[in-house]
């Protein structure tokens, strides 16, 4: 009963596995020109199939990424800013949210070139679609953005 009631709260949150539904999504690619990233590796990132696992702590959130070029685990300090080294933006300061009935989470990164600021989020009703929303405004005030849908899946 108690494995029942916990596997139903993650349900209504963005706490789960979720892969990527390329055929439903924007290619983020002119997101990444935007930030300056070269053809090869902007052909590379946009193709790949991604799969993220995402669990909920009351400090962090813990986010794996897996894909057939590269596997990532993250762990996302909730709260103040901070520096760390992302994996395509190089060093950013960090500031990330998670709201209150854990259906949105919001990161933001500041660097030299630019805000990237990416929302994942969970809307009323359809607790097995999360919008994945990166924008990205460029040091001119320019606006980039890309939205990409995940649909959970499994365990």
């Amino acid at each position: 009963k108690d494995k029942l009631k916990l596997k139903m709260s993650k349900e209504g949150t963005i706490e789960g596995l979720w892969e990527l539904d390329f055929n439903n999504s924007e290619s983020p690619d002119g997101v990444l020109a935007a930030q300056g990233f070269g053809w090869m590796k902007r052909k590379a990132i946009c193709n790949l199939q991604i799969t993220e696992k995402l669990t909920i702590t009351d400090t962090l959130v813990r986010m794996e990424k897996f894909t057939k070029l590269k596997n990532t685990n993250e762990e996302l300090l909730l709260g103040e800013p901070h520096t760390v080294q992302d994996d395509i933006l190089g060093e950013v300061s960090q500031t990330v949210t998670l709201s209150d009935d854990k259906r949105e989470l919001i990161i933001e990164l500041k660097n030299d070139i630019g805000c990237t600021v990416s929302r994942r989020n969970i809307k009323d009703g359809e607790d097995d679609l999360m919008i994945f929303v990166s924008e990205f405004t460029d040091k001119k005030g320019k606006l980039h953005t890309c939205t990409r849908k995940f649909n959970r899946k499994a365990a």
